[in-house]
C-alpha cells in the first residue's frame, strides 16, 4: 500500500542462531494477555539486532511488523525497533496492555483510556474518546472493547467502509486480521466480518488473528483454526492449551497447560525454547516470551506476587494430580510426593526475583 524504509525483521540474518538468549536475570502482569512474571524477555529465531529486547524485566510483550512494545512491572512502556512513524516511541503514563500493529501501536492506560499512535494513514493512530477494557492492533486498523462490552473499530477496516459494519452486542475479545476482524461474544460464540465471515461453532475464550487466518481457543482447551490461509498452518497441535500467542499478523503459537510453548507454521520460528511461560508473542520467523515465576501459582499480576493464596493453589493442583505440582521434577511413581511440598516452600521463600 505504500513504500517506506523500515526493518523487515523476518528477512534479516540473525547474529546468533539456535538456543534462546536470556538477556538478564531478573525480577511480573496482565492476564489479557496472560502474563505474570518476574522474568526477562526470552527470544528465538531470526531476530535482527535492532529487535533484540533491551535489558530489564517485563510483564508483557507485543510484536509488530518491525517494532516491539513491552510493559515493565510498574506499568511503564518500553519500545524498540523500527520507528519510521513513531510507532515504537513509548507513551507516557502507566498501562495494563500493549498491542503492536503493522506500523502503529495501541495501548490501554491504567485508567482505561486507549492510546494509539504511529502510522495514521487510515486513522488507526487517532484514538477515540472513552474507556476500554481490551485493545487490539493489526494492519492499518485498531479495535477495542469498551467498558460496556461493545466493540469500537478505527482505521482501515472500519466503518464507513462497506462490509466493515461493526457487530452489535457485547464481547470479551477482539482481534484484527488483514482485511477482516474476529471477536468473541459474551456467550463464547465467534463472529467475523470483512473479507472472511465463516467461523466454527462452539464456545471460545480467546482468539488470535493472523494475516488471513485465526486461531481460537475453545473452552475445552483445544485450538480451532479457520480463515482463507488456514490450510498453511495445518495440522493444529493436539492437546490442551491455556493461552494463544498474539502479535500483528503473526504465525501461530500457544501455551500448553504445562506452560510450555508450541509454535508452528514456519520452521524459522518454530523452535520455541523449553521452560514454563505465561506470555508469548510471535511473528513469522521469531518469537518472544516471558517466563513464569513458579511460586506465583495463582498467576497474580501485581505485587506481592507470593501470597497465602499460592499455597492453596499449589495444594489444589497437588490434589488434582496436576503435573505443575511436580516441583522437584521427579520421574518415579508416585510422581507427586511430600518432597514437592518442600520444593515449593523453597521456591516461595526465594520469591519471584
Amino acid at each position: 500500500m505504500r513504500s517506506r524504509n523500515s526493518v523487515d525483521a523476518s528477512r534479516q540474518p540473525r547474529r546468533r542462531m539456535g538456543l534462546p538468549i536470556v538477556l538478564c536475570a531478573g525480577a511480573m502482569g496482565v492476564p489479557s494477555p496472560s502474563v505474570m512474571a518476574q522474568g526477562p524477555i526470552v527470544y528465538w529465531g531470526n531476530v535482527h539486532p535492532a529487535l533484540e529486547p533491551p535489558p530489564g524485566t517485563y510483564i508483557a510483550v507485543s510484536l509488530g511488523n518491525a517494532h516491539c512494545l513491552a510493559l515493565r512491572p510498574d506499568g511503564t512502556m518500553v519500545g524498540w525497533g523500527d520507528n519510521t512513524f513513531g510507532q515504537s516511541t513509548p507513551r507516557p503514563g502507566t498501562f495494563t496492555a500493549v498491542a503492536a500493529g503493522e506500523s502503529h501501536s495501541v495501548a490501554l492506560r491504567s485508567d482505561g483510556v486507549a492510546v494509539s499512535w504511529g502510522w495514521n494513514e487510515a486513522g488507526q493512530g487517532t484514538t477515540p474518546a472513552g474507556t476500554f477494557v481490551k485493545v487490539a492492533a493489526g494492519y492499518g486498523t485498531s479495535a477495542g472493547i469498551r467498558t460496556d462490552g461493545s466493540l469500537h473499530v478505527w482505521g482501515l477496516f472500519s466503518p464507513p467502509n462497506p462490509g466493515y459494519e461493526v457487530p452489535t452486542g457485547t464481547f470479551i475479545d477482539v482481534e484484527v486480521g488483514v482485511g477482516f476482524l474476529v471477536a468473541i461474544r459474551t456467550d463464547g460464540t465467534l463472529v467475523s466480518w470483512g473479507n472472511w465471515t465463516q467461523v466454527p461453532s462452539g464456545t471460545f475464550t480467546q482468539i488470535h488473528a493472523g494475516g488471513g487466518h485465526t486461531e481460537a481457543l475453545r473452552t475445552d482447551g483445544t485450538i480451532a483454526l479457520f480463515g482463507s490461509s488456514a490450510s498453511a498452518f495445518l495440522p493444529v497441535p493436539e492437546g490442551k492449551f491455556i493461552a494463544l500467542g498474539r502479535s500483528w499478523a503473526g504465525h501461530p503459537s500457544a501455551i500448553r497447560s504445562d506452560r510450555s510453548i508450541v509454535a508452528w507454521g514456519n520452521p524459522a520460528g518454530n523452535n520455541a525454547p523449553p521452560g514454563r511461560y505465561l506470555s508469548v508473542s510471535r511473528v513469522s520467523a521469531y518469537g518472544m516470551a516471558i517466563p513464569a515465576c513458579y511460586s506465583n501459582c495463582d498467576c497474580s499480576t501485581r505485587a506481592p506476587f507470593n501470597t497465602a493464596n499460592d499455597f492453596m493453589c499449589f495444594l489444589n493442583r497437588f490434589a488434582a494430580g496436576d503435573t505443575y505440582a511436580n516441583c522437584d521434577g521427579s520421574t518415579g511413581s508416585p510422581l507427586l510426593t511430600a518432597n514437592d511440598f518442600q520444593c515449593f516452600l523453597n521456591k516461595y521463600a526465594a520469591g519471584c526475583t
